[in-house]
């Protein structure tokens, strides 16, 4: 089991309150993009939610491939081209 669990992020979810009027925000957000496509890029699943709950979307998981894929992509488009 500690094996499975090297390297991975703890994640605490806070629970608070909300008002009537955060709530009625959230119920309005996700009836205004109810039927939407999806897609990886613009909005995916993380976006969706993070829309709803917060008003701005966002995805940890694509930036992060995102991010990881110019650290890989940028050193190989750029480095020096094989000689003959």
């Amino acid at each position: 089991m500690a094996s499975l669990l090297a390297g991975a992020f703890i994640v605490e979810v806070v629970s608070h309150s909300l008002t009537v009027e955060e709530i009625n925000a959230r119920i309005r957000r996700a009836r205004g993009i109810q039927g939407l496509p999806w897609d990886f890029l613009s909005s995916n699943c993380q976006d969706t939610m993070s829309w709803i709950v917060t008003g701005k979307g966002g995805s940890f998981q694509r930036d992060a491939l995102i991010g990881f894929g110019l650290a890989l992509g940028v050193p190989w488009a750029i480095r020096e081209p094989a000689k003959r």
